[in-house]
């Protein structure tokens, strides 16, 4: 099952994301996290996250760019919820020094490819998708290809979810 979620901040899309792995797969899980840490807002923000998938069986993989995962542990999974793919588009485009069409080419290909992977893949994603006006051609630039990434993952996906605070509203496909 192919399952994306988006939503925007602190809508509690992490804490349905995990709570959806709970109910696909018993066993361990395989977390991806994507945020790349330059910052002490950013280690507190990965430290919440961490906390909160203690107890939950998920194994972490730090992967900050699409060239930087092991596939061959991805493989031992059955599970995996990548988290999240805004950051992931953010890293490709800063880190990676890629243009947002290359980084969407590459993030759509890294996606499939886990897909095919596992079992069960689960994408949390933003909703960055309000007013652009008077923003800069770099951050439109970013926030349309978060959009081309997230309408071409929801055609390929089972279900498509919106978290709107802490409610998700079922976009494609049946309650989970």
């Amino acid at each position: 099952m192919f399952i994306l979620i988006a939503g925007g901040a602190a809508s509690g899309k992490s804490e349905l994301a995990e709570g959806i792995c709970q109910k696909l797969c018993g066993g361990t899980k395989l977390y991806i996290a994507t945020m790349d840490i330059p910052d002490h807002e950013s280690e507190l923000r990965v430290w919440r996250h961490r906390e909160m998938r203690k107890g939950k069986d998920f194994d972490t993989l730090e992967s900050p760019l699409c060239d930087r995962v092991d596939w061959e542990q991805v493989s031992l999974y059955g599970t995996v919820l990548l988290e999240c793919m805004s950051n992931l588009l953010a890293n490709e485009m800063f880190i990676g020094k890629k243009t947002s069409e290359n980084a969407t080419d590459d993030i759509i290909d890294y996606i499939r490819k886990l897909k095919r992977s596992v079992s069960n893949m689960i994408v949390v994603s933003n909703d960055v998708f309000g007013d652009m006006a008077g923003l800069d051609s770099f951050t439109v630039s970013y926030s349309k290809a978060i959009a081309e990434i997230n309408i071409n993952l929801a055609e390929e996906a089972d279900a498509v979810i919106e978290s709107v605070y802490g409610i998700p509203v079922f976009r494609k496909g049946d309650v989970i």
